[in-house]
């Protein structure tokens, strides 16, 4: 057998050269004797068919093919539209149905996904435990390689274990007190509630010039106690540069000569009142002129280098 094999070409000319005749290129002569004699007539086969007018493949011999011809509706009518409207509603569906799955398939991925959020918070709460746990075990193993008693350890663990439990106790206290203020609340909230309705009641009851009058009065009720409040906010201002007055008062140097002044002058009028009591009228008075000369020169030169502000 040789390596390469030729092809159908080739073994049909090569066929035809030694004299044998193929289906292809028999000739007919346009008559065939039947059984009773009858002569059967052929119109296909008179022409004279060569191999080489066939297309020919690398596989063999390939025939012509015709091409299909498809069937085409020829009158458009209503079942023609109608048979239309049903293919894209059956289209529409099928892609609705695949929408609806797919939606399906994400709900369930997302109820998975919230189950794996709780237990990798689960998990989470655990490894926290466990790492407080960790340090504590930490923590005796260093105090035993440091030479630590075992009885100072445990008195180290009585204490954190009666701090703990006094934390414990103030915040169940706290717990407590909470929820009795939470209960207080609710019920003024409650009481105040009752409050409304009866007035709601009452304002529904009262006649129109008296229900005129209390809205009158509401009305003025609100403005006063907006008045009220910036009334408030004024004097907390007026407070504020109060003291910032007085603040400046106690570190200006002419008020400090002021203050001085004064106590001066309150030392003056005692000295005055007690010399009045002890020493004759005429030594008094001369005496008096030298201080009120002395005290009159003192409060010249203290009010000289700066006006007193008042």
């Amino acid at each position: 057998m040789s390596a390469i094999r030729p092809g159908t070409a080739s073994r049909l000319k090569s066929a035809q050269i030694q004299g044998k005749s193929g289906t292809a290129c028999r000739v007919t002569d346009g008559a065939k004797t039947g059984a009773r004699g009858r002569t059967l007539g052929g119109t296909t086969l008179n022409t004279m068919v060569c191999v080489e007018d066939r297309p020919i493949t690398q596989q063999g011999l390939g025939g012509i093919k015709n091409p299909i011809r498809r069937p085409k509706r020829q009158i458009e009518d209503k079942s023609y539209f109608l048979g239309l409207l049903r293919g894209k509603i059956n289209e529409i569906n099928s892609e609705v149905g695949t929408i609806t799955r797919q939606l399906v398939e994400k709900e369930e991925d997302n109820a998975s996904f919230v189950q794996y959020e709780q237990m990798a918070e689960k998990l989470a709460y655990e490894i926290k435990e466990l790492q407080g746990e960790l340090g504590d075990y930490n923590t005796l193993v260093d105090k035993a390689t440091l030479g630590n008693n075992i009885t100072s350890i445990e008195m180290d663990l009585e204490d954190v274990r009666a701090a703990n439990e006094r934390a414990e106790r103030n915040l169940e206290m706290l717990f407590e007190d909470r929820q009795r203020k939470e209960s207080s609340l609710k019920s003024c909230e409650l009481e105040l509630k009752q409050e409304q309705e009866m007035s709601e009641i009452v304002i529904e009851e009262m006649v129109d010039t008296e229900r005129e009058r209390y809205f009158k009065l509401k009305d003025l009720n609100i403005h006063l106690l907006n008045q009220l409040s910036e009334g408030q906010m004024e004097l907390e201002r007026l407070n504020t540069r109060k003291a910032e007055l007085e603040e400046e008062l106690l570190t200006s140097p002419v008020n400090l000569k002021i203050i001085n002044t004064c106590k001066i002058n309150y030392s003056l009028n005692e000295f005055i009142t007690n010399k009045r009591n002890e020493t004759d009228p005429t030594q008094w008075v001369k005496r008096t002129m030298e201080l009120v000369k002395n005290y009159n020169e003192h409060l010249k030169s203290s009010l000289a280098s700066k006006p007193v502000i008042v």
